[in-house]
């Protein structure tokens, strides 16, 4: 009996995640996988589940959230509902509207239009994986991040946002020229 495209694709997947699992996967390294885990877990730490940009979540991850819908999906018999309710339980301690936030470089740039200064990104990372975040020429924040240079961006703007909103929230506003609200 011929099984439908979709059931195929979804045992398909399934059987590259275990094969990924038991380390049998050609192409796969399991153990490059795991340190990628165990570095997002590390991350995960410093920074709030939902990062809006500032995590790199390993892709395997995804695949086994792909693969258990799909699977759910298959075992109901295409039921969307279903597959939604348990998307749903699944998701709900991580993403509600509490954890979702603005994204820190949109957050950055609203703040600094509203001080009326200027925020400018000083791109370093093909040199040393760095990225500085300038007000008006002085440096407010840095990060460092080697594997994807837009990850290295939205912590820059995460660091140089807390910065900010600190000196604000203290009025420490001193003799740095872009703390000084200009008119």
């Amino acid at each position: 009996m011929m099984k439908n495209a979709g059931e195929e694709g979804v045992r398909r997947r399934i059987g590259r995640r275990e094969r990924i699992r038991i380390g049998t996967e050609p192409g796969i390294k399991k153990k490059e996988k795991l340190a990628e885990i165990k570095n997002f877990v590390s991350d995960l730490k410093n920074y709030p589940i939902h990062s809006n940009g500032i995590l790199d979540a390993p892709k395997v991850l995804a695949d086994i959230i792909e693969s258990l819908l799909g699977a759910v999906y298959v075992d109901t018999n295409k039921c969307y509902e279903t597959v939604w309710k348990i998307f749903i339980r699944l998701s709900q301690p991580f993403i509600t509207m509490e954890t979702l936030g603005q994204h820190p470089v949109t957050e950055l740039h609203e703040l600094c239009q509203k001080l009326h200064c200027d925020v400018k990104f000083n791109n370093n990372w093909a040199q040393n994986q760095t990225i500085d975040v300038l007000l008006d020429e002085e440096v407010i924040g840095s990060a460092t991040y080697g594997l994807k240079k837009e990850t290295c961006h939205n912590r820059a703007a995460k660091v140089a946002l807390d910065q900010l909103k600190e000196l604000l929230r203290n009025n420490k506003l001193g003799p740095a020229p872009w703390l000084i609200i200009k008119h």
